[in-house]
């Protein structure tokens, strides 16, 4: 049982995860045929969420050599098709590096955020005016100000304040689709920490797939927490997801593909 209340009262899309793995499978089989140096890299299981609709951003996407096709125009009007965009994370501050680096947004599941989290549809601004660099930053600091706000004035619990990255942890935790409790669960824990000193015991939620697609990708709660059917639910969504896409997309044919 959980010891946290979902103080964002997330809820499942309403698309079963057959609907989402489709999806997803619908855009790796059209940059297959044009783009099959591209899959690989789609194929990592962050960027396959977003592919998927099951996150509305997956990012620091890196394809590599590949970064200029990445960027072209053709790649990025195939991708518009399926609602998908592709843009160039870019950094004016602090140590130049010449790895190219994207954030790829589902634009459903994006604008979905309040719908999927009701707690924050009185303040949360659902889209920027342009899907761009710097009109996406406009926007998260909106909304990271909008939910700053709600914890001072208590609609959302104030003492997560004893956390000053609280407001980024919660409105990049739904931008990257992890249930209410999850993020909650981490508000309390990063709160708790810093009032008492000690942070409690501390776990998190993985999933399985091929060990060479990329960076490991879960979240963090409270041990306390992991047993919340929420988060249970939760799980067992992704992974079938994961389950399905590896399945219909094994090594072996993403090889013959790049022949």
């Amino acid at each position: 049982m959980s010891t946290i209340r979902d103080s964002l009262q997330y809820q499942q899309s309403p698309y079963t995860v057959t609907d989402h793995a489709a999806e997803a499978d619908a855009i790796l089989e059209a940059c297959g045929k044009k783009f099959p140096q591209l899959v690989p890299f789609l194929l990592e299981p962050s960027n396959l969420l977003a592919l998927g609709g099951l996150r509305g951003v997956s990012p620091y996407a890196n394809f590599g050599v590949h970064d200029k096709l990445a960027g072209s125009e053709e790649f990025q009007t195939l991708l518009r098709r399926y609602g998908i965009r592709l843009i160039r994370e870019e950094r004016h501050y602090g140590k130049k590096t010449k790895e190219v680096v994207y954030m790829v947004v589902h634009t459903g599941a994006f604008e979905a955020v309040p719908d999927l989290y009701p707690a924050v549809k009185s303040w949360w601004e659902p889209k920027p005016h342009e899907y761009s660099y710097l009109h996406y930053l406009d926007w998260y600091t909106y909304n990271l100000a909008g939910c700053e706000n709600e914890l001072e004035n208590n609609r959302l619990p104030s003492g997560w304040l004893a956390e000053w990255w609280t407001p980024h942890n919660i409105c990049f935790g739904m931008l990257l689709g992890y249930p209410g409790v999850a993020i909650c669960s981490l508000a309390a824990a990063d709160m708790a920490n810093r009032r008492l000193g000690v942070p409690p015991e501390m776990g998190s939620a993985n999933f399985k797939y091929p060990a060479n697609k990329g960076a490991a990708l879960g979240y963090d709660l409270q041990m306390a927490d992991s047993g919340s059917r929420q988060i249970a639910a939760h799980q067992k969504r992704w992974q079938s997801f994961f389950d399905m896409l590896y399945e219909a997309w094994p090594e072996a044919r993403v090889k013959q593909l790049l022949k």
